[in-house]
């Protein structure tokens, strides 16, 4: 797996939490829970990743490039919503939610 850029990328999103935080958009609890949870996914995909090559190298191998795939895309659309899921508890334990107020 390539981690290409992933350092940049990495600083890009910090420095855009530095920026909401010093504009009052979040507070100090929000920038370290979104900085936890960029941590997090960024291993997690990285995990899922290399758990699941070897599953795709040998579904090509006995089913064919095309079923694999097909099982690839499954398989990342479950993650995919898994961690939507995910994202969105965490968006909706940040302050700046939980603070927000309906409109009426």
């Amino acid at each position: 797996m390539s981690n290409a850029g992933t350092e940049e990328d990495r600083r890009v999103y910090l420095a855009s939490l530095a920026e909401m935080r010093s504009n009052d958009l979040i507070d100090a609890d929000d920038e370290n829970a979104l900085a936890r949870y960029y941590e997090d996914q960024k291993a997690s995909l990285e995990a899922a990743f290399l758990q699941f090559l070897p599953e795709y190298q040998r579904r090509v191998r006995e089913d064919g490039e095309a079923s694999a795939n097909e099982w690839l895309a499954e398989t990342a659309r479950e993650i995919g919503k898994r961690e939507g899921e995910a994202a969105r508890k965490v968006v909706d334990g940040l302050s700046a939610t939980r603070n927000a107020t309906p409109d009426a």
